[in-house]
């Protein structure tokens, strides 16, 4: 009985060994496949403009209603002055780093984007 506790120790050991291993490897692995992301350069430039022409600011494809005078899409678009801006769809990655990134720098987290959870 005391063998068997002592082989049973050895091979939960070497168990928790070989599982950190593919742990620390697979971690390893995807920092690698993914290096672009994580060592490049955040753009505030970009994504501002992103960001001012998506989704999240333009509530509808102006341009697209052009021949649809009579809607409340239309409406807002004129009044707004968004007739010649296409809108970009970004998502939630790209709005959590432009949000992110201006209220690191400082700006009040209640005139942020109500979708970013403070």
């Amino acid at each position: 009985m005391k063998l068997h506790n002592i082989h049973w120790k050895k091979l939960s050991k070497l168990f928790f060994a070989v599982l950190l291993i593919v742990l620390v490897l697979h971690f390893v692995f995807r920092i690698f496949q993914y290096r672009a992301e994580f060592f490049s350069k955040y753009d505030p430039a970009y994504w501002q403009y992103r960001y001012g022409n998506s989704q999240w600011v333009i509530p509808v494809d102006c341009p697209s209603l052009v021949h649809k005078p009579n809607t409340d899409g239309y409406k807002w678009c004129v009044k707004n002055h968004a007739m010649n801006k296409k809108q970009i769809v970004i998502g939630d990655d790209g709005l959590y780093a432009y949000e992110g990134w201006k209220y690191i720098q400082g700006m009040d987290p209640t005139i942020l984007n109500a979708e970013v959870h403070h």
